[in-house]
């Protein structure tokens, strides 16, 4: 095949992972629900025991940052798992110079791509 009937070629850069995305998504968004979450008790709680003042702020505060840790840690652990598994493929176009003379030929289990170009 000569290159003037080539009407395009793409070349695979890899397959890659996303571990430390999905657990960068995962931490913020663990730590923010988690955290969210924790408040809501908190708040709860509020109604049911006879405290109030300091007390309930500090026990809203504690479990606030109680919830906020234990939702960074599952959300880390769940977004790194998840970004671990969720794999794409970086391609890219090459675009051969009109004077090369680029081929592709029949190979053991495939196709070979050969480049010439006269200086």
């Amino acid at each position: 095949m000569a290159a003037g009937q080539l009407a395009r070629l793409d070349v695979s850069g890899g397959r890659n992972r996303h571990t430390t995305e999905g657990a960068l998504v995962g931490f913020g968004g663990g730590t923010l629900i988690g955290g969210l979450v924790g408040a809501a008790v908190a708040f709860g709680d509020e109604f049911k025991h006879a405290c109030s003042g300091a007390c309930a702020s500090a026990n809203r505060d504690r479990s606030m940052y109680v919830g906020a840790g234990v939702g960074a840690l599952v959300g880390t652990i769940a977004g790194a798992t998840v970004g671990h598994f969720l794999k794409t493929e970086q391609w890219s176009r090459i675009i051969p110079a009109p004077h090369a003379g680029l081929h592709l030929e029949p190979a053991p289990g495939g196709l070979a791509l050969r480049l010439s170009a006269s200086f």
